[in-house]
């Protein structure tokens, strides 16, 4: 803990798992400016902290429960900082009953996410894990990794269709990254775009996602997860969709009923999946969907890069600021 009484006296209860905190250095401003306890010493010693506390910093990753027991100790608590762009690993409606604020990250991390979706959509599209374990194969043996190649062949990007669910900060971000590879772009979401907004990536709205399913060589779900959200991919889905269909997932693991995507991915339903997210999150060893070579799956990290960790750390000392400025 870092505690110097000629800082400012506000409290810091950061849950950060130290491994991410460590890489990132998100906390290293925040141990400058405020008196900070981590989560493994606030819980050892809950009745010498709790009523001390400002603030609690968390993010998705690890993150302990805040219990109404634990908040009614909490009785200076008045918000709660969190570097990720979405809040459903919070009880929202139990932070409003204490009438806790909440300060999210949203938009920070729209260009590393919309990287990473095209980083997976053309490394499913281009076959390039099972070519890459060819070249690793058939090293040095020239005529075999020829012949082997070409059984492996994939689909250009260029000019095909894209889907888009959810078009937000990160979903609008792909759209005008798929301009660059001429794509047709197709979109469904809560709210529509204005149309100035659409006619810059050409974009095209769809009212209901059974309307855009049929479509698309690439569909990106890029949507919040709410109970009106949850499962929005499965088998129904599925099966409106084209044989050679690939599924990115940037979002939440929970959007996609992975057993119903298993079950297309056997069948040939559609094509392939880029997941980021998975359920449950890490898939157990032995998952099938860890041994499909038309399967991608990153470990939660389309938003870690060095760049994005500079800005979350502004966010974070933004967001504090704020916070602690509405006392």
């Amino acid at each position: 803990m870092a505690c110097n009484s000629e800082r400012k006296p506000a409290w810091v209860l950061v849950t950060i798992p130290k491994a991410f905190d460590t890489s990132l250095k998100l906390t290293e401003a925040v141990y400058e400016m405020y008196h900070v306890i981590h989560w493994e010493e606030f819980s050892s010693a809950v009745d010498q902290y709790a009523a001390k506390m400002d603030v609690v910093l968390v993010t998705t990753f690890g993150m302990p429960k805040l219990s109404p027991g634990l908040l009614d100790r909490m009785v200076n608590l008045k918000a709660v900082v969190t570097p990720s762009s979405g809040t459903d690993h919070l009880d929202l409606a139990l932070l409003r009953k204490y009438n806790i604020k909440v300060y999210s990250a949203g938009g920070v991390n729209n260009d590393a996410c919309a990287d990473m979706v095209f980083n997976m959509l053309l490394s499913v599209a281009r076959r390039n894990p099972e070519v890459i374990q060819l070249t690793h194969r058939f090293a040095a043996q020239s005529k075999a990794l020829v012949e082997q190649t070409v059984q492996v062949l994939g689909h250009e990007v260029t000019g095909s269709t894209l889907g888009i669910v959810g078009m937000g900060g990160i979903g609008y971000e792909v759209a005008r990254r798929a301009v660059g590879f001429k794509m047709k772009i197709l979109y469904y979401s809560r709210s529509r775009r204005p149309a100035a907004e659409e006619d810059e990536v050409k974009a095209i709205y769809c009212s209901s996602l059974d309307e855009l399913l049929p479509h698309v060589d690439f569909l990106v779900l890029s949507l919040p997860l709410t109970e009106e959200t949850r499962h929005i991919m499965g088998r129904h889905q599925f099966n409106k969709m084209k044989s050679n269909a690939i599924v990115i997932n940037v979002a939440r693991g929970e959007l996609v009923d992975h057993d119903d995507l298993t079950d297309a991915l056997r069948s040939g339903t559609i094509a392939g999946a880029a997941l980021d997210l998975t359920v449950p999150y890490p898939l157990p060893l032995g998952h099938p969907l860890l041994k499909m070579p038309n399967v991608f799956i990153t470990p939660h990290c389309s938003a870690f890069t060095v760049d994005l960790g500079k800005r979350m750390i502004q966010t974070i000392m933004d967001n504090l600021s704020l916070a602690l400025s509405k006392v």
